[in-house]
């Protein structure tokens, strides 16, 4: 295959349209990041590397750890508001009734720390 001019221009383009296409990428990495920091509320280490693999990584790591603490705060919630919906129409088991109801606040405190 002869190098031609054109040849050497449609390269040039080629690998010009390559490195757009990975700065818009890593600038989706780093908005990715800006979100899990602010809603998830937790300080992300930066990538010692800076590579898309490590970056990747670290952000999948601190999103699975996020959502996996949201749904046991989440899950907490519902499981102790159930048991004490069940417990408030009863008036003979105060002790039962104040332990659900403590439950019940530190759940709500645990989710409510997650949606501020």
């Amino acid at each position: 295959m002869p190098v031609t001019p054109q040849a050497i221009q449609e390269l040039l383009e080629r690998l010009e349209a390559s490195r757009q296409s990975r700065l818009r990428a890593w600038e989706c990495l780093q908005r990715l990041r800006v979100a899990l920091t602010q809603h998830g509320r937790m300080e992300i280490p930066l990538a010692a590397p800076k590579t898309f693999d490590v970056e990747g990584q670290i952000l999948e790591t601190n999103l699975t750890s996020a959502l996996r603490d949201r749904n046991r705060a989440l899950g907490d919630l519902y499981r102790t508001a159930r048991r004490f919906q069940c417990m408030v129409p009863r008036e003979d088991e105060p002790d039962e009734r104040a332990a659900a109801r403590a439950a019940m606040l530190a759940a709500l405190e645990r989710a409510g720390n997650l949606l501020r």
